[in-house]
């Protein structure tokens, strides 16, 4: 069911936007004979992809040999990763075990496909649901009897973290570190070897980017990605930052509460130990929380690092506290939590259900897009510009375009409101008259309060470069 629902409704929310274009972009130039490589450089020709989370878009490729080039195929591939990242919690949890109720499991599982970022990371194109995948099997290695099984596989997931993406380790770490503390040592061996793993890795990350020539721009990017003084440093000079710094989750707060309410029954009752699963979901959560946003941007899409642990520790909490009645409202707090992530992401969708159509989008690219045209267009428009053959870039050209790639562009199709676009490209451009307008502007706006709820509806005209000649003799004229 979880799989046929996202699928029928795959392009139809949320829109497509910069970073899950970004991340497919490689797979597609590969299938399209161009290679495995990226543009977003501002050189004059692609070069192989270097930047995160390489393996994402290395899947991409068999995916879409078979599935087709897409939005639906693209983002189809993160709701297989959900399905078997919950698959392998179920069952981790089960075997270890963790949660030992067939009820509180399923409530783990509602929790987990229902979570408002979770949401969100599964139904867009990014990377993130491979990220949920290798924790997961990470956490399920720990159910694995034989040590040296267990061992083995935890060091090749160690290893794979690396290329899923650099902004899995963060977490590793602070959950590798607080589970050595509350198991007084334990998992020593599992530790060490799993983080053996991310080392080997990491080196052969490395390695592999050398060989292809572009670790320079691999550092270059990380180092890009660090600047900033992030949300701590916002705070002191006297600025409240949030965006992409802070997750906007409106389910995480209510399972907050039901992980601090049965903490508060059992402290009431005398049975708060400080190595239980109740006491290691609020501090790990704390800490994690802290080292996240300390350590750079915490936007909603790595929500889940937070969320999925403090799931699995309040479902296993609720199995073993008593029947009273904070066990009762904390259960009903995480049913609330995915009633209302759920609900908010399926008002988002339903009210602009016509606008939403894509197939609109794509008849309007093509019929307005040649296969022999250097195109500039919003990420919304992406997939049915690669389509038609065209050059298609769509990133920021003041930034990541060459003046090459500049006076090349012939055709851009972009939100009217993004007229300066135009001017950084330079030269004389004219409106051809056909735009894509929306019926609504969207439940809950289109100005972005509301994060991802708020992303405007589809609104697309289309510009063509006037031929330097033509413009040089009206300018004369």
């Amino acid at each position: 069911l979880f799989l046929l629902v996202n699928v029928i409704t795959a392009d139809r929310y949320p829109f497509p936007f910069l970073d899950e274009v970004f991340y497919t972009d490689p797979a597609v130039n590969y299938l399209t004979g161009h290679g495995f490589t990226t543009t977003v450089l501002g050189l004059d020709s692609p070069i192989f992809y270097f930047y995160n989370g390489p393996a994402h878009s290395a899947l991409l490729i068999p995916w879409l040999q078979v599935f087709g080039i897409s939005m639906r195929s693209v983002r189809s591939i993160n709701f297989a990763y959900m399905a078997i990242a919950v698959v392998l919690i179920w069952s981790a949890a089960k075997r270890i075990p963790v949660v030992f109720s067939t009820r509180m499991r399923l409530l783990l599982v509602s929790m987990l496909v229902c979570d408002y970022s979770i949401i969100f990371s599964y139904r867009c194109g990014r990377y993130d649901c491979l990220g949920m995948l290798v924790v997961a099997f990470a956490f399920w290695s720990f159910s694995l009897a034989s040590t040296p099984l267990r061992l083995t596989a935890l060091s090749i997931v160690g290893a794979a973290s690396p290329w899923i993406g650099l902004q899995l380790l963060p977490l590793e770490a602070v959950l590798a570190g607080t589970l050595l503390v509350f198991t007084l040592s334990r998992y020593w061996r599992e530790i060490f070897a799993f983080f053996t793993g991310v080392a080997t890795g990491g080196l052969g990350l490395l390695g592999f980017f050398a060989s292809h020539g572009v670790l320079r721009y691999f550092f270059e990017f990380l180092n890009s990605q660090s600047k900033g003084i992030g949300f701590f440093g916002s705070l002191l000079h006297g600025e409240f930052r949030h965006s992409n710094m802070l997750p906007k989750d409106f389910s995480l707060p209510l399972v907050a509460c039901a992980i601090v309410l049965l903490a508060f029954a059992s402290y009431r009752r005398h049975s708060l130990r400080l190595h239980s699963l109740l006491t290691y979901g609020l501090i790990s959560s704390v800490v994690l929380a802290l080292t996240l946003i300390a350590v750079g941007k915490f936007p909603t899409y790595y929500g889940w690092m937070i969320y999925i642990p403090l799931a699995i520790c309040v479902c296993g909490s609720l199995d073993l506290a008593p029947p009273t009645t904070g066990r009762r409202y904390a259960t009903a707090l995480c049913v609330v939590a995915s009633i209302v992530g759920v609900s908010l992401h399926v008002l988002a969708c339903a009210r602009d259900w016509k606008d939403r159509d894509y197939s609109k989008v794509q008849q309007f690219v093509n019929a307005n897009v040649r296969p022999d045209d250097w195109a500039y267009v919003s990420p919304q428009a992406y997939f049915p510009a690669k389509l038609t053959g065209a050059t298609t870039l769509f990133w920021d050209p003041g930034t990541w375009m060459s003046p090459d790639q500049k006076d090349r562009v012939t055709v851009c199709v972009i939100d009217p409101k993004k007229l300066w676009v135009l001017k950084v490209l330079g030269g004389t451009w004219y409106n051809t008259g056909p735009d894509l307008i929306p019926v609504h502007t969207g439940l809950f706006g289109s100005e972005d309060r509301w994060g991802f709820l708020s992303l405007p509806n589809y609104r697309l005209s289309v510009y063509r470069r006037v031929p330097m000649a033509t413009a040089a003799s009206d300018g004369k004229t």
